[in-house]
This record gives C-alpha cells, sequence and structure tokens, in this order.
C-alpha cells in the first residue's frame, strides 16, 4: 500500500533516498513515544515507498551491466 502523498521518488538520488528513510524513521520514534497512533500508520506507509524505491534502485544497480550480460556468467560456470 502506498501513501497518497509521496512525491515522485524517482527523481531522488540514492543518498537522499537513505537520508529522507533514516529522517522517517526518528520522526515515527518520536510519534511512537509520544503516542500519536495515527501519525505512526501514516509515517509506516511513507517509510515502506521510500523503502521500495531505495531496494529497487539497488537491485537495479547491483543487477545492470554495460553490456547487457549477466555479471556472474564469468565467475559460475555450471555444466
Amino acid at each position: 500500500m502506498t501513501h497518497p502523498l509521496t512525491k515522485n521518488l524517482d527523481l531522488l538520488t540514492v543518498d537522499e533516498l537513505q537520508e529522507n528513510l533514516s529522517k522517517l524513521h526518528e520522526r515515527l520514534g518520536f510519534a511512537s513515544r509520544m503516542g500519536y497512533f495515527q501519525v505512526q500508520d501514516q509515517l509506516i506507509l511513507l517509510i515502506g515507498d521510500y523503502q521500495e524505491a531505495y531496494y529497487k534502485r539497488l537491485t537495479d544497480a547491483l543487477t545492470s551491466t554495460d553490456d547487457g550480460e549477466d555479471p556472474f556468467d564469468d565467475i559460475l560456470n555450471i555444466e
């Protein structure tokens, strides 16, 4: 489930996503300590959106190569 007020996360860099995730976790901790349960629910949705974008960006970076081949072809030779 995504939060309806999440901005376009494709425009953010990996570092910006990580920084925003850190800030959201701080705010979630504050809302938890103060007992703001509705705010907690909203922050959890936002954190989910940011984590999804962050992990997608990381997996894309790890699996993409310049020539379009599998990066593990030279390492793994299963016959």
